[in-house]
């Protein structure tokens, strides 16, 4: 069943990445946001159109995110687990996206900080696996 509100917000992707998430998109039903990189001040719950969400005066200047990122809202177990295992078959370029889901600590964050924190994690996963398999 589809929780209502479900939403993809889509920052950084390359044009062949934003044709294979929109096809799974509209496979599945689903709203998306395209965040440009102005919006990267924003908090995620802002972005979420979440009508709480204060929007701030800062307009995000800095360089474009080193991968894309998706972030998903409103999904639950069996959705997640569809859209993951959907996107690792249609999408090529699967590996060079960042994926989070909005948890009630990161609503408050900046689309900057998410993807500082979700990409560090993610290179240190990547690392570790790499010494572990060389070892």
């Amino acid at each position: 069943m589809k929780l209502k509100g479900e939403l993809i917000l889509l920052f950084s992707l390359t044009s062949e990445q934003l044709s294979d998430v929109k096809y799974i998109i509209k496979k599945m039903g689903l709203r998306y946001k395209i965040i440009q990189k102005e919006e990267y001040s924003q908090s995620i719950s802002y972005l979420c159109n979440n009508p709480d969400a204060v929007k701030t005066d800062e307009i995000y200047s800095g360089k474009d995110f080193e991968k894309a990122m998706i972030v998903l809202k409103n999904f639950d177990k069996k959705r997640l687990d569809e859209f993951f295992n959907t996107i690792k078959f249609i999408c090529k370029t699967n590996d060079d996206i960042i994926k989070a889901v909005v948890t009630n600590i990161n609503k408050y964050w900046s689309a900057e900080k998410l993807f500082n924190s979700i990409y560090g994690e993610h290179r240190v996963i990547t690392e570790n696996n790499s010494k572990n398999i060389k070892n």
